[in-house]
């Protein structure tokens, strides 16, 4: 007898796995816990099987006979319904893996695996997360065309920001290299646009590099009322590292019997663990920040209001800023300063203060075989390079200072 939903609905379970019939192999299974089935039973070249149709109340019944009928039309055409079945899924899964927005969240995956900058990961979610996946996200990537991201690309130019316009394609172009990789789509669209997109103005950061003006920035900085801002730029003078790399360092990256600060790659812009030199000047601020801090552990140069957390960079700009030099010079700006006035002096090799800005110089054999070799050279430089701050503070502070020089007699 065909089961009615009055029937179905009332069906109590009683300990048994219970079946009842609806006709042509349709049934309704009743677990022991009062779940209820439906299921088709059916014959395929000569093999018993099952179809798992869905649960009641989520299939009705009406449903059910629906998908029995379906079930049927597909064994008369010579399909398993159950293979048939476990196609669609994967055919589903498939699909869903093969949006832009599947294979960003694969690449952001991987860019974190690679051990990514914090900031630079960062900039990569925002740009995929806020720019391009509610744009691009849903389409299947395969199907994006170049027209489809240029408009993308022109809305946020004519907002002005062509920076991040360049750097949305750029991403755009590395989420789908790894579609290329993986058979998801045909290649990258997006070296064709380049060009389209007006270029961003480049702007480097400002800098003072000549000597006497940079020894009057140093002995400003020494006037600064927050002892850690003023000990955090002093150590970055003297070491030309990038704000990032001093913001976060922290005590365990200093090895002060070895006179070695080794800063390490995850924080490193080329993602390659670098050494510093320590030299007494940059060892005698590492003195006075323990000693004002009183802290041994964690980061060296914290935020005044909070131990654990970083300075900003934000806050060592305003600090140079507030002493003349918005527009002049910036905290990432002592890489500048340090590599001109060193160049310029001609006393040093030009790869051994490439090696120190930490810029890769030659071929990973000649990096590998120089990294060694250069190490001396990079110590006697930094001696030098701080010898050099010294006297540029010096005379600024003579030309400065109101006091006759008298000659001493005899």
């Amino acid at each position: 007898m065909a089961l009615t939903d009055l029937k179905v609905r009332n069906v109590k379970p009683n300990g048994k796995v219970i079946k009842i019939s609806d006709g042509e192999g349709l049934y309704l299974q009743v677990q022991p816990n009062g779940t209820k089935l439906w299921r088709l039973a059916y014959r395929f070249l000569g093999k018993q099987k099952t179809l798992a149709i869905g649960t009641y109340p989520e299939i009705s019944l009406q449903e059910a006979r629906e998908r029995k009928m379906e079930a049927r039309k597909l064994l008369a055409q010579g399909i398993d319904p159950s293979e048939h079945k476990k196609d669609q899924i994967r055919a589903a899964k498939l699909a869903s893996g093969q949006t832009f927005k599947a294979v960003a969240k694969e690449f952001l995956a991987k860019c974190e695996a690679k051990g990514y900058a914090k900031d630079t990961l960062d900039k990569k979610k925002w740009i995929l997360n806020d720019l391009v996946i509610p744009v691009l996200g849903h389409r299947p990537i395969a199907d994006i065309r170049p027209s489809e991201i240029l408009e993308l690309l022109s809305d946020i130019e004519a907002s002005g920001r062509l920076e991040t316009a360049k750097r949305v394609r750029q991403t755009i172009g590395a989420v789908f290299r790894l579609a290329a990789l993986t058979d998801r789509a045909p290649g990258d669209p997006t070296p064709v646009l380049r060009g389209q997109i007006r270029a961003p103005r480049v702007t480097s950061y400002p800098a003072i590099v000549r000597p006497d003006e940079f020894g009057e920035l140093m002995r400003r900085i020494s006037t600064i009322r927050s002892t850690i801002v003023r000990l955090a730029l002093e150590f970055q003078a003297h070491t030309f590292t990038r704000p990032i790399e001093i913001r976060f360092a922290t005590w365990d990256e200093i090895d002060l019997e070895t006179s070695v600060w080794t800063i390490p790659a995850e924080r490193m812009k080329k993602r390659r663990p670098h050494d510093v030199p320590l030299v007494p000047a940059t060892r005698q601020v590492l003195r006075e920040v323990r000693k004002y801090t009183g802290r041994s552990h964690g980061l060296i140069f914290h935020s005044p209001q909070n131990p654990n957390k970083p300075l900003s960079e934000n806050t060592l700009n305003k600090n140079i800023w507030a002493l003349g030099y918005k527009g002049r010079h910036c905290s990432h700006g002592f890489r500048s300063s340090a590599s001109t006035i060193l160049n310029e002096s001609k006393k040093y090799d030009k790869d051994v203060i490439e090696f120190q800005l930490a810029h890769l110089v030659g071929s990973e054999t000649r990096r590998a075989y120089n990294r060694a070799q250069w190490w001396d050279q990079r110590v006697q430089m930094m001696h030098d390079w701080a010898d050099m701050i010294a006297e540029m503070r010096e005379r600024a502070a003579y030309r400065g200072s109101n006091t006759t020089i008298h000659p001493v007699s005899g």
